[in-house]
């Protein structure tokens, strides 16, 4: 239950964890967390070239459980997440994914 972050690493709603940078942030591992409550579980926005892992986690938002809001060629690689749901991101029931760069399957069918 987060607030929404503002200035300069704005996030469209309340976030659990926001990566933010005007450089590259290659070597970032969000892993084993539980997050719920938020409107967006991981919110990753940076400058390119960029890549942040985000695995082992329990994406329970009530949005995006991983939103990539950076340059168009950063990547979040988010597999091996549970979405809260069995089936997946997307999915009734599941968190969703928002922007290009989000790698999420393969994918946890149950909490970690």
């Amino acid at each position: 239950k987060n607030g929404q972050d503002t200035k300069d690493a704005a996030t469209p709603g309340p976030t659990g964890i926001n990566v933010f940078s005007v450089t590259a942030a290659t070597g970032t591992v969000i892993a084993g967390n539980v997050i719920k409550d938020e409107a967006f579980d991981v919110v990753v926005n940076t400058a390119a070239p960029a890549n942040v892992d985000i695995h082992l986690n329990d994406l329970m938002g009530k949005g995006a459980g991983v939103a990539n809001l950076g340059s168009s060629t950063a990547t979040a690689d988010a597999i091996d997440n549970f979405w809260g749901c069995a089936k997946g991101p997307g999915t009734p029931g599941c968190s969703t994914v928002s922007g290009a760069g989000v790698l999420t399957a393969p994918f946890a069918a149950k909490p970690f």
